[in-house]
């Protein structure tokens, strides 16, 4: 049976569902001021369809920007800025 698109894409906005749990969680209890920034570590799984995705939906709750850094060393991570 032919996979359809939108079954792909039902897949895609699930685990961007699950990715940004994960993220909420990291940054409940996390304390800002006005043009500060927080980094966590980012979600296993988390590719760069999930990573669009995620950018604009924290944007439209009033983060200025999101950026997601990948370090040999240090590992993935993510920048919230206010």
């Amino acid at each position: 049976m032919a996979v359809a698109p939108q079954s792909l894409e039902r897949n895609l906005n699930r685990e961007v569902d699950e990715l940004e749990l994960a993220i909420d969680s990291l940054l409940r209890g996390q304390k800002l001021y006005k043009g500060g920034s927080l980094t966590v570590s980012a979600p296993k799984g988390l590719g760069t369809q999930h990573f669009k995705i995620l950018r604009d939906r924290y944007k439209a709750t009033g983060w200025s920007d999101v950026t997601w850094h990948s370090d040999q060393r240090d590992g993935d991570y993510m920048t919230f800025t206010f």
